[in-house]
């Protein structure tokens, strides 16, 4: 549902503004830009971030409810948030253990999301570009174009009854409007704008700064900033609300600098930016696969210690429908960088070396089978078994070539991940 909900909301907040409002329900001109200056898209750089938001999210679906909150900082330049060691703690949980700690999380202007970590097994501090839902949709905040091209074709909204939690005390007005998805999904949004009752002023450069709720820049015919301080989303998969609770100016800094770049398992597709979700059919077919190997893994348990061709079979199915799987997981991905083709490089160069360690791990099963045949000739040889002796020497040592083959190929994977110093085998 989280895929869906961002670019709905986008949708409709902009749509919102097209109706002109008192200037009671403004906080801030809209030609004004925030004082603070954009922060990098470098993950090795370093971020500063000036206003605090304070929020509860809650869904609702398939009868199931969960309700939490959510502290973050944003940089109101940019739009980019930034989540402490302490908030993710009061928010998540303990983000500490024996293998390291959180050192903060980011989301970029870009939608890259990062995640800093002390790695204490290893002594690294590492940035981890992370595959999260809504990446994709966090860029949108920034891209005014695709905001334009998007809202103008969801439905008109209407001014409906103020009905808002009780723990909203501003004077609101609230807009409601049927929108669809980017999938074609239909969903009721509804907003609820803040009246300023103080004078107070946000200045903002991006079209919202906020998950859900916050400060939305008006540049249709309202001309201002204005304050959604409450958000529900209404569709047949459940009902999603936010509640702004406190929006407040707070200095906070991090510096990314002397952190190592990793991923941990992000594979970016060639539509970078904007593949599709994995349709119904591929997710079926990927749980069969995943099914096929548990079966797999019980049917090799079951060959006699002594059928090298049983094993042999079983191995060699068992790498044909992992690259499957690779090679769907590549297909459907998404790109979490949005960065022209930086992730479709990625996943290309991973692919390609995914693909080869799976030829050197098809030839090793093969390999070693036929080393096995050789052992047992040689059991029960009686005489003249030089022969058989050498054949075994020459298949030991092609399997040590293969061996090194694959170890060569599995340390450029992890330098490609980025993990290559904690790939004991790689260090020279």
């Amino acid at each position: 549902m989280k895929k869906t909900i961002l670019p709905i909301l986008l949708a409709f907040l902009i749509l919102s503004c097209e109706s002109k409002e008192n200037d009671s329900y403004c906080i801030g001109p809209i030609e004004n830009r925030s004082k603070i200056q954009a922060n990098p898209d470098d993950i090795n750089g370093g971020f500063a971030f000036d206003y605090l938001i304070t929020s509860q999210l809650k869904s609702n679906v398939d009868g199931s409810e969960e309700i939490y909150d959510l502290d973050y900082f944003v940089n109101t330049a940019d739009g980019s948030r930034f989540l402490s060691p302490t908030m993710l703690t009061v928010n998540f949980g303990q983000v500490t253990n024996e293998f390291g700690s959180v050192d903060g999380v980011i989301i970029m202007p870009s939608g890259k999301t990062v995640v800093y970590v002390n790695d204490a097994q290893f002594n690294q501090k590492r940035a981890l570009t992370m595959a999260m839902d809504g990446t994709r949709q966090d860029k949108m905040f920034n891209d005014l174009a695709f905001l334009e091209e998007f809202f103008n074709e969801a439905a008109d909204f209407n001014e409906v009854a103020d009905k808002k939690p009780s723990g909203i005390k501003q004077q609101t007005k609230a807009y409601t409007a049927m929108v669809n998805s980017p999938d074609g999904e239909r969903a009721k949004m509804t907003i609820h704008f803040a009246e300023n009752t103080t004078g107070r002023t946000i200045q903002t450069g991006v079209p919202l700064v906020g998950l859900l709720v916050g400060v939305v820049k008006d540049d249709t015919i309202g001309e201002c900033n204005r304050l959604a301080v409450y958000t529900k989303v209404e569709s047949q998969e459940g009902t999603f609300e936010a509640t702004l609770k406190k929006i407040e100016p707070v200095s906070q800094t991090f510096n990314g600098a002397f952190y190592k770049e990793a991923t941990m398992g992000v594979v970016p597709g060639a539509g970078a930016f904007s593949s599709d979700p994995m349709s119904d059919e591929a997710a079926e077919s990927l749980e069969q696969d995943y099914n096929k190997i548990s079966m797999l893994l019980r049917e090799l348990s079951e060959c006699d210690s002594e059928d090298i061709d049983c094993k042999e079979r079983i191995k060699l199915k068992m790498i044909e429908i992992q690259d499957r799987i690779q090679r769907r997981a590549a297909t459907n991905a998404s790109d979490p960088n949005a960065l022209g083709t930086e992730g479709t490089d990625f996943a290309n160069t991973r692919r390609g070396l995914e693909r080869a360690m799976n030829q050197i791990a098809e030839k090793l099963v093969k390999q070693r089978a036929e080393c096995d045949r050789i052992d047992a000739d040689l059991d029960n040889c009686k005489s003249n078994c030089r022969g058989l002796e050498q054949e075994k020497i020459s298949c030991k040592r092609e399997i040590r070539e293969l061996e090194a083959e694959g170890k060569e190929i599995s340390c450029k994977l992890a330098e490609l991940m980025g993990v290559e110093d904690a790939a004991m085998d790689c260090f020279q």
